[in-house]
């Protein structure tokens, strides 16, 4: 059993070492080195980036001739091999237009985006031909670049044989004087990677105990108190609903507490909360076994506030952050809990499960509670507790609640510069009274209407319900950790987890911690 003390928070870390990380450790292989260009496209005419021209007079002109012959639309890239020895792979990306910005209706920087997606797609292009080392041209934003390439460069391969695994790559800045912000970069791109390797991890081996392992090999290098309690704490703190949510299984619950100090001690933290249900069969209402198999990212909102624990650490942001995650696995046994089975959660409130699969729920009310108990600035949640979000948004925006108009401006701005967006959603009281007008509890984890109506404003409606007085947002990452349009996010493989939000939330602090000048744009009055 891990230890609660964080003060052996490096001891478990060094004893976690010796043993399989599943990350991406793979076998050796020699250093293949390839190079991705950036042109931009004005009407029919292109502009090769600086880095681009002087490479193309390396060639003799070579490089523009072929540009120019074989042609590459905007958002796409252009493989070119063999040109040049020192870089056997070559890709060539279509920036677009350099005079696109803030757009409107999107409220997206395109610019940045037209970067992210042709960068994205010729780094997936060099990676796949085989190169290692792969230089990027850092344009006029070596940040956004480096986003780009590294979340492009990503692959989940931890699980097969060694054989059977390819190199890993690394990505760095083509000029030097790109190298500091493209290190910037990177760090945003790497705890996104770090969230889509949390997610990937099979079921069977990321239990709770190697959830809780895996956040203190990762976080407390960084400095980061990583405090991990465990049952006998949980039923000390009466976490009915974390305890009632994982008893039908063998695997024993955990709780997380993470802790970043990077402000002074009288400032109150921040508190960002989530789930890490670590697989999800519904209980004695059982799923469909495709439902089922999805479920082992049910931990998405978990790995994303780990990712943005380390980046927040990285950037030694002056702001002090609290996350509070409980970790469990929700099966079917003869100990599960029953539909219509009624519990008190941390705080007192009763809970009627009227729904054996949303019991997630449950463990996100304990952790609300606590979190709201311990006086925070303001509470966000991450979560993955609406079955629809996927087909309401598809993989366009991430749903959001807040009672705080201010929090949605600084959301709205993160995401347009990240170019992974949120979408507020309002909080009509009759979702509260279809979760509070229950006839056996004071809240219910599905309410009025079953399934049939398991919308987001009632999952955000529940979590409400357990956060005091205080400024919140609650947003559901479910249907952004899968990537079902390459065309969008050419820089996230389909194949893989996304991590989205994570570069989201992180810019979202880092705007809270260094406030910004100007303010962020108003939205067009004609936005849609």
């Amino acid at each position: 059993m891990l230890t609660r003390a964080a003060r052996n928070c490096f001891r478990q870390y060094r004893a976690a070492l010796g043993r399989s990380a599943y990350s991406t450790e793979c076998k050796s292989h020699g250093t293949r080195s390839g190079i991705v260009l950036g042109v931009y496209q004005n009407g029919t005419s292109m502009e090769f980036s600086r880095e681009a021209t002087a490479f193309n007079d390396r060639l003799g002109g070579l490089l523009e001739k072929l540009v120019a012959s074989i042609g590459v639309k905007q958002g796409d890239a252009l493989l070119l091999n063999n040109l040049d020895k020192e870089y056997p792979n070559l890709a060539v990306a279509n920036l677009g237009p350099t005079d696109v910005g803030m757009d409107a209706n999107e409220y997206m920087d395109l610019g940045k985006e037209n970067v992210r997606q042709g960068i994205g797609k010729a780094v997936v292009l060099v990676t796949d031909e085989g190169a290692t080392k792969v230089f990027v041209d850092g344009l006029n934003c070596p940040e956004t670049v480096a986003e780009s390439a590294t979340l492009a460069a990503w692959k989940f391969e931890g699980t097969k044989s060694m054989e059977n695994q390819t190199a890993n790559v690394t990505v760095e800045a083509l000029h030097r004087d790109d190298r500091e912000l493209f290190e910037r970069g990177t760090v945003f791109g790497g705890v996104q990677n770090l969230a889509r390797l949390l997610t990937e991890i099979p079921a069977n081996i990321l239990t709770p105990n190697n959830f809780a392992e895996q956040m203190i090999r990762t976080l407390c290098p960084c400095g980061i108190t990583v405090d991990i309690q465990d049952r006998d704490w949980i039923e000390a703190k009466k976490l009915n609903g974390l305890l009632e949510a994982s008893k039908g299984s063998c695997e024993q619950p955990l709780f997380a507490v993470l802790c970043y100090t990077g402000g002074n001690d009288s400032e109150k933290p921040i508190a960002l909360t989530a789930h890490a249900t670590t697989f999800d069969t519904g209980g004695a209402c059982l799923r469909e076994c495709d439902d089922m198999a999805y479920k082992k990212r049910h931990v998405a909102s978990a790995a994303t506030i780990v990712g943005v624990m380390k980046g927040i650490s990285q950037l030694s942001l002056p702001i002090n952050v609290n996350a509070y995650i409980p970790l469990f696995e929700s099966s079917t046994s003869g100990t599960a809990m029953h539909p219509s089975d009624v519990l008190h959660v941390q705080g007192g409130r009763s809970v009627h499960v009227d729904h054996t699969k949303f019991v997630s729920r449950l463990a996100m009310a304990d952790t609300l509670a606590y979190a709201s108990s311990t006086n925070p600035r303001l509470v966000v949640h991450a979560c993955t507790l609406s079955q629809i979000v996927h087909s309401v948004f598809g993989e366009l925006a991430a749903p959001l609640f807040t009672n705080s108009p201010q929090l949605w401006k600084e959301l709205e701005r993160a995401g347009a510069l990240m170019g992974d967006r949120t979408w507020m959603f309002p909080r009509y009281d009759r979702k509260r009274q279809m979760m509070i007008n229950d006839p056996l509890a004071d809240v219910a984890v599905l309410g009025e209407g079953g399934v049939m109506l398991d919308d987001l404003p009632k999952s955000a409606a529940f979590a409400n319900e357990f956060i005091d007085n205080l400024d919140y947002v609650h947003l559901d990452v479910a249907g952004v950790s899968k990537n079902t349009d390459e065309v969008t996010y050419p820089y996230l493989r389909k194949e893989f987890a996304t991590g989205r939000m994570t570069r989201t939330l992180l810019q979202f602090i880092y705007q809270l911690s260094c406030p910004h000048d100007p303010p962020p744009p108003p939205p067009s009055p004609t936005r849609r």
